[in-house]
Parts: C-alpha cells; structure tokens; sequence
C-alpha cells in the first residue's frame, strides 16, 4: 500500500540451491584439502548430500523505494519452520 511499484510473489516448493557434502561437513578429521568449497566450481566439484531435497518456500520480490520509504535502510523479518514428527514406540502387525 502506497507504493507504486510493482511486486511479485512465489509460494511453493522448489528444489534446494544449497550444495553440501554432509560426510565431509560431519568427519572434519577427513576433509580433503584444498576443501572443495573454496573452490568456485564446487557446486559441480564435490558431493552434494542434498541433492533431491526440497524447500518449501515463500518468495517476495519487492521494489527497495518500496520498503525504505522515509524510514532508513534495515529491512526486519520474522521466520519459523517446523517438521511435525512422530515417535513410534513398537512396530503393529496388521490383522
């Protein structure tokens, strides 16, 4: 409200930019060196653990005119995630 520009929205699930070698990240007494992730190519350069997950994520593009109106250069946010999860205590045979 009271900007003129325009802005978009995304909400959905995307798979996740976020390239990791899990094994090499946990056991640092193995790391290789010089660690592939000092390399530009790492993307393409190491294993990535995280390769077939996904982010659920909700995406606003907005115009900076738009969130500094008048009121300075820190722009605020608020964020939660959160996975609901079962325990089980024994396995049920069916019938």
């Amino acid at each position: 409200p009271g900007c003129s520009g325009i802005g978009r929205v995304f909400a959905g699930q995307r798979r996740d930019p976020f390239v990791v070698n899990l094994g090499e990240t946990f056991d640092l007494v193995n790391i290789k060196y010089p660690a592939t992730e000092l390399n530009p190519a790492a993307e393409f350069a190491t294993v990535d653990s995280l390769v077939d997950a996904n982010v659920t994520a909700i995406e606003l593009e907005v115009p900076t005119a738009c969130l500094t109106q008048s009121k300075g250069t820190i722009i605020g946010g608020w964020t939660t995630a959160s996975l609901p999860a079962t325990r089980a205590l024994g396995s049920v045979t069916p019938g």
